[in-house]
């Protein structure tokens, strides 16, 4: 068939089977997807819309098996004259063999095709049965990590062979590379299909009384690049997508012009995006070499390991264009405190010593912006100056109920108290002596002392670390022999030393930040750098409950293994086993993973509480660009399994 003869595609002799799967006995759960067949079904039936009959819309939730899938697609397919649309949404993957993609049963194993079923079954029952004119077929399916298991992440779909030998195609092709991309938290519907019904049943502004099918897809896919979530790529061939389908529920009612056999249509407009077949095929987190389609970026989002996986990542504070950032520059960023779910203080450790509050986005799609929060906090001295030369702030702890935030500073190797309204210094906490500058009389190095700073949630305890040893303590083997601080006191009031233990870092690195899990349960963070092959960043589970208070221990050189903290030190993140998807390191920087940069904060927040990271704590990071163009200001949203 060379073109199309309808002007709109005809609801009255057209038929869909609406396919999905959310009950998985092996897989994650998508519950969102029984809401996508509720909704979708009501739109396609709704007079209002399109109108198809709703004998003529079957709705296929969980089948069982193969045959309980395909079979209503093939009765389907008989009756339909005009249109044939088949919708499925669930986890989808790639065996990396040879490339097929594979849908998924309730209870398909990860990794198992033998539980799921070959696209190409789906294909053939829709090629070989009845004459329909066109067929649009929805995939709205993501990988899930367990999915990944035994398949191979960088498999490839031909997609221009998803529906290549039946004739009336349209073809849309959407990416969802994980659970979170796919069915953000807290909305009814997945993604892509949550703002496809949003158009059905809503409309378009503006547009004519009746829409087109590639303007309905084209509007989805807009809404979808304002959100920042991944986009469906297009591409029409024979002018499908030019044909009217819907009525627009922005536009004025008036007679839709009813299906004319001998009507001309406007021919395709190639425009480059609309994707070849016979189908409106919605896949997701699935790639392609073809010349004729363009998938989107692939996102750095994932599993790193059983422990903790990367959920969004956001370069989006080192961009901020406003001339007052430039007078205030977001860059430097040190250190990172949660101030509520949404928002967070960050740090810059440059002079003289700023603030910034910042909303932060949602976890799966972190956008952190400094116009939506309470703006910026120049430090001061006591006398209300600022430090215009020497502070090097390093730590952060918002204090509970105080209005109050305490700063490690590195400069004079101290712990400030500021005051959160005016940024004015009121005090500053003890800290031990040897802590102390070499300088000062102390026997700190005066770049790698008091870096990290962190609460417990009641704020009965503080914990702050140094960064590279004292001097005499020294090393072993290569790896810095380092001191962690307990305090004990109260938000906003007076804090006592109560307690001194030894930390071994791993070799060459050093101790950036410290996170409190619980009294004496800590996440450390430790980080290395080392020029033409980039930076190491790990953070260890660590605890301190009957370790050795080493106040009194003037050198740890001599100290015997179980003296140390780390001895039971359990590995939660290697972030170069993040996923990065389509990342770069900056011009001129050498990492073993584009996600990798210079990491120094890090922020817990709170628990889970549904979908496949439930049960698991959020994680926050930030890099220090180090106001270098070499260097990246960067935000890490992950969760981790804190057992």
């Amino acid at each position: 068939m060379s073109g199309e003869t309808n002007s709109r595609i005809d609801p009255a002799r057209s038929a869909c089977v609406l396919i999905g799967v959310d009950a998985y006995t092996a897989l994650d759960p998508l519950r969102a997807v029984r809401n996508n067949l509720t909704r979708l079904e009501e739109a396609l039936t709704d007079p209002g819309i399109w109108g198809v009959a709703r004998e003529s819309c079957q709705v296929v939730s969980n089948p069982a098996t193969q045959q309980e899938l395909i079979g209503p697609v093939r009765k389907a397919a008989t009756a339909a004259q005009d249109t044939l649309i088949v919708y499925y949404a669930g986890h989808g993957f790639i065996d990396h063999s040879d490339g097929s993609l594979y849908l998924t049963l309730p209870g398909t194993e990860p990794g198992e095709i033998d539980g799921a079923v070959p696209y190409e079954w789906l294909r053939r029952a829709i090629r070989d049965n009845g004459s329909a004119k066109r067929r649009i077929v929805v995939l709205d399916c993501c990988y899930s990590g367990k999915a990944l298991d035994g398949m191979s992440a960088a498999g490839t779909l031909q997609v221009t062979a998803l529906m290549n030998d039946v004739e009336g195609s349209y073809v849309v092709a959407a990416s969802a590379a994980n659970r979170l991309a796919l069915s953000p938290r807290g909305e009814e519907c997945t993604a892509f299909t949550g703002e496809l019904v949003n158009v059905l049943g809503h409309g378009i502004p503006g547009d004519p009384e009746v829409l087109p099918l590639g303007r309905v897809f084209h509007h989805v896919r807009t809404s979808l690049q304002r959100k920042r979530r991944p986009q469906p790529e297009l591409q029409d061939r024979n002018g499908i997508g030019s044909l009217l389908f819907v009525r627009n529920r922005q536009h004025v009612a008036q007679a839709v012009p009813p299906p004319s056999e001998g009507a001309p249509t406007a021919p395709g407009r190639g425009r480059r995006g609309y994707l070849v077949a016979a189908a409106v095929a919605v896949v997701a987190a699935l790639t392609t070499a073809g010349a004729m389609f363009w998938w989107p970026a692939e996102e750095a989002a994932g599993p790193c390991s059983e422990t903790a996986s990367l959920l969004s990542v956001s370069d989006a504070l080192g961009k901020v264009d406003d001339p007052k950032y430039q007078r205030a520059p977001l860059d430097g960023l040190s250190a990172i405190a949660l101030d509520g779910p949404a928002h967070a203080w960050v740090l810059a450790d440059n002079d003289p010593g700023r603030m910034f509050h910042v909303a932060l986005g949602t976890p799966d799609r972190l956008d952190p912006d400094p116009e939506s929060g309470e703006g910026i906090r120049t430090l001061k001295r006591k006398d209300g100056t600022p430090y215009r030369r020497g502070f090097d702030g390093e730590g952060l702890v918002v204090e509970k109920g105080a209005d109050t935030m305490l700063i490690s500073a590195e400069r004079d190797s101290a712990i400030h108290r500021f005051r959160i309204a005016d940024g004015k210094e009121l005090g500053t906490l003890p800290v031990p002596g040897p802590w102390r500058n070499i300088p000062s009389g102390g026997r700190a190095d005066g770049n790698r002392n008091v870096e990290s700073l962190t609460a417990t949630s009641d704020g009965r305890h503080l914990y702050t670390g140094l960064e590279g040893p004292l001097a005499g303590d020294g090393d072993s083997a290569g790896r810095n022999l380092l001191r962690i601080q307990r305090y004990t006191g109260s938000p906003g009031g007076s804090y006592a030393l109560d307690g001194q233990y030894a930390y071994e870092a791993d070799a060459g690195a050093y101790l950036a930040e410290l996170v409190a899990v619980d009294t004496d349960r800590l996440l450390a963070l430790e980080r290395t750098y080392a020029a033409g092959m980039g930076n190491r960043i790990r953070v260890y589970d660590v605890t301190l409950t009957g370790m050795k208070d080493v106040t009194k221990v003037k050198y740890l050189t001599d100290e015997l293994p179980d003296t140390f903290a780390t001895e039971s030190k359990r590995l939660v993140l290697d972030l170069a086993d993040c996923p990065s998807g389509d990342l770069k390191a900056p011009e001129g920087q050498t990492q073993p993973n584009p996600l990798l940069d210079n990491v120094e904060g890090m922020a817990l927040g709170g628990r889970l509480t549904e979908g496949e990271h439930r049960g698991r704590r959020l994680l926050y990071l930030i890099s220090d660009n180090n106001s270098s163009p070499k260097q990246v200001t960067r935000v890490y949203a992950l969760s981790v399994s804190l057992k």
